[in-house]
């Protein structure tokens, strides 16, 4: 499996993907990161990375502000997110889940938090996403 991420024209990073070899058609725009290593939160906070000289870094705070994007942008971003933790977690909640019932119930209430964190979210730039059990 290939790690690949897209990057705008000043090379901040715009997206992620995960490619196997069947389909190795690729947008010119995307570079191959398998091999670099990534922070442990790049999945899901990709879009404050900048790509130089065949690494990432966060961006600055100048540049930060000089590329942010509306709110609207965030909450459409952070609703993807949960919605993507959710279907992660599906299983746990599925009958013949090897979970015992007191931890499905943890991950039960686990994603309720994900489900309300739109309505308990002030800033969508910095929402504090629930602890998985």
């Amino acid at each position: 499996m290939k790690i690949f991420i897209k990057l705008t024209a000043d090379n901040r990073v715009a997206g992620l993907t995960m490619q196997n070899m069947k389909n190795p058609i690729l947008p010119d725009e995307c570079v191959d990161v398998t091999d670099t290593i990534l922070p442990d939160n790049f999945a899901r906070e990709y879009h404050r990375y900048i790509y130089e000289n065949g690494s990432l870094r966060l961006q600055t705070d100048a540049e930060r502000l000089a590329n942010d994007f509306p709110d609207e942008d965030y909450w459409i971003k952070l609703r993807q997110d949960r919605n993507d933790l959710l279907l992660e977690t599906d299983w746990t909640q599925s009958p013949d889940s090897p979970l015992s019932d007191e931890q499905k119930q943890l991950w039960r209430t686990y994603r309720a938090a994900l489900r309300l964190l739109p309505e308990t979210t002030t800033d969508p730039r910095h929402p504090t996403w629930p602890a998985k059990p």
